[in-house]
């Protein structure tokens, strides 16, 4: 596998039963979502998927395997399954699904639309950007600066009511080539108290945002 190319897929559902409509399940194995074909890739291939439930806002990082091409099926697909062996994240998202996670881990998974600026940096400089969404885990950056997946930087957001900025480190997990163009980042925490203050951040800028 360690030659194995890797492909990033953002995959959105109006609600959970569309994904299951997707979904394919195998018994005693583990189940998979049917995507259109990509040629390019081998059975055993992984795929990282950004899976988006747009009826509740819910976005899951998973990291699917290549189960099998239906290359003479119109249109060709192929199947992405979603081993938890491979990534404990699939089980979560199943869980979802049928509706036995956690409020607490819905919570924690759950992005707000916010509209607001902030700043991201690869080096000493800052660029501006603005956000679409976000929640304690990461968010989505609008800007034309396409970085690669695996970048890391420094995200530094104003936090409402003034007080200095917040910096901390996040990873590019994604990019978006349409508009609006930009890229999804991971944030990292590192320690719990970071998490708390990252947390406390997004509860600030949400509330200010449906306040107005």
């Amino acid at each position: 596998m360690a030659n194995a190319k890797i492909d990033r897929e953002v995959l959105t559902f109006a609600n959970r039963n569309a994904f299951l409509a997707s979904y394919v399940e195998k018994q005693g194995q583990p189940g998979g979502l049917m995507l259109p074909d990509r040629p390019h890739l081998g059975v055993g291939d992984a795929v990282h998927l950004e899976v988006v439930f747009a009826d509740r806002l819910m976005i899951f990082q998973v990291r699917g395997v290549v189960g099998e091409h239906f290359s003479m099926a119109s249109p060709a697909m192929m199947r992405v399954d979603l081993p938890s062996s491979v990534d404990p994240s699939c089980k979560i998202v199943l869980e979802y699904v049928n509706g036995t996670l956690s409020q607490e881990v819905q919570r924690r998974g759950r992005r707000f639309p916010v509209d607001m600026e902030l700043e991201y940096a690869t080096d000493e400089v800052f660029t501006r950007a603005t956000t679409e969404d976000l929640n304690k885990t990461g968010a989505f950056l609008v800007t034309d600066d396409l970085l690669e997946a695996g970048t890391l930087l420094a995200i530094r957001i104003q936090p409402p009511g003034g007080g200095p900025a917040v910096i901390f480190n996040a990873e590019v997990a994604w990019q978006r080539k349409r508009e609006p163009r930009g890229f999804g980042v991971l944030f990292l925490s590192g320690d719990p108290k970071r998490q708390k203050q990252i947390g406390d951040l997004v509860e600030a800028l949400v509330r200010q945002q449906t306040a107005k």
